[in-house]
């Protein structure tokens, strides 16, 4: 348009340009920018598969409710639980079993060489902080939990109580 000083040719140009844009995302989706980001695997639009993980629910891919402790469990009953059970993470609930936290054996690992701990440590006392889901939740939100925390499992709660459990294997396989 410039070279030529004709008004006449902006809507031809603008026409055309419109159309090529159309056919170059239609024959290539990724642009030259995210085209290395898509080949490693990074998601940028919604695909079929992170639409499909929009619709479905926590509560579609949960396993059963994980094994818990009382709060006032005994340091030594919780190493016991812990050698017994494949969990990685056992919740702590309250009296009412609500989840007030978890304990996972690097938790309690640095008690170990104390032995005078055996019936004053309770599962409270070594309890940190739980990520829990809702089975409300979807599997997309289930999957970046997994992402932004190293989890091998969390606990599905709904009123605070403890209703199944999620893996990451099940949201993949999901």
């Amino acid at each position: 348009f410039e070279m030529s000083d004709n008004y006449l040719l902006i809507l031809p140009l603008m026409t055309v340009s419109v159309l090529a844009t159309v056919v170059a995302q239609r024959l290539m989706p990724d642009s030259i920018y995210t085209l290395g980001l898509s080949r490693r695997g990074v998601v940028l639009r919604d695909r079929e598969d992170t639409a499909l993980l929009r619709q479905l629910r926590v509560a579609d891919a949960m396993g059963p409710p994980p094994e818990t402790i009382p709060d006032h469990t005994t340091f030594d009953r919780i190493v016991r639980t812990l050698m017994l059970t494949e969990q990685h993470d056992l919740p702590v609930v309250d009296r009412e079993g609500r989840v007030t936290g978890a304990v996972s054996f690097d938790d309690v690992r640095e008690f170990l060489r104390d032995e005078g701990l055996d019936h004053l440590l309770l599962a409270r006392d070594c309890a940190r902080e739980v990520t829990t889901l809702a089975p409300s939740d979807t599997l997309l939100e289930a999957l970046h939990t997994f992402h932004q925390h190293p989890l091998h499992e969390v606990p599905v709660l709904l009123a605070g109580r403890p209703v199944g459990s999620l893996r990451r294997d099940d949201v993949l396989s999901t």
